[in-house]
């Protein structure tokens, strides 16, 4: 996921709890009668509303194109939570005078997968490439078991797959950012 759709994922889902929040408690207050104890027990829809209901077929129409549009904005935020900000190609020729060099992603992140996969102490590695061509980053994921020496595999990483992996992009200076992290079962026997 990229930040943007992420910001607006948080502030969406703040406003609908909060909203649903103030819902909630205004109930319960009408319902324990903290608005006057007449209010408690009088039907949830008044009788003056349920008239102008029945006097105006348009209030079902406007009703249906508001769920209508709901419905819409619903539908696209679901499609803006399909969007993710994984590249899946390099161009790594700086210079297109004489051709152009086209890195897939999938063939970066399987050579360092497997690199890293080889590492006395790691159960598993995952690498992403993530952002636009232009502006890119990469992070790799690292799952450790009971038998890795933290340092060791720190070092062994900032000596051979960091300067492979900069070597093979060819970029001045790529950016790779590396989260260790222990295996699920290792996290339980910790805690």
């Amino acid at each position: 996921m990229n930040s943007g759709v992420d910001r607006v994922n948080r502030t969406l889902l703040v406003m609908v709890g909060l909203l649903l929040l103030l819902a909630a408690v205004a109930a319960l207050a009408l319902g324990w009668g903290w608005f006057g104890g007449t209010t408690a027990g009088e039907p949830v829809i008044p009788d003056a509303f349920s008239t102008f209901i029945r006097n105006n077929p348009w209030y079902w129409w406007a009703v249906a194109a508001l769920c209508v549009v709901v419905a819409l904005l619903m539908l696209r935020w679901m499609i803006a939570q399909l969007h993710t900000s994984r590249l899946t190609h390099l161009d790594v020729e700086a210079d297109r005078r004489d051709g152009e060099t086209v890195l897939q992603a999938g063939a970066i992140a399987d050579a360092v997968e497997n690199e890293v996969n080889g590492f006395l102490g790691v159960s598993g590695a995952s690498m992403r490439l993530l952002g636009t061509p232009s502006n890119h980053r990469h992070q790799l994921i690292v799952v450790l078991d009971e038998r890795a020496d933290i340092d060791a595999v720190r070092s062994r990483l900032s000596r051979q797959t960091v300067p492979n992996f900069r070597q093979a992009l060819a970029f001045d200076d790529p950016r790779l950012d590396i989260r260790l992290v222990l295996a699920p079962r290792q996290r339980r026997q910790l805690s």
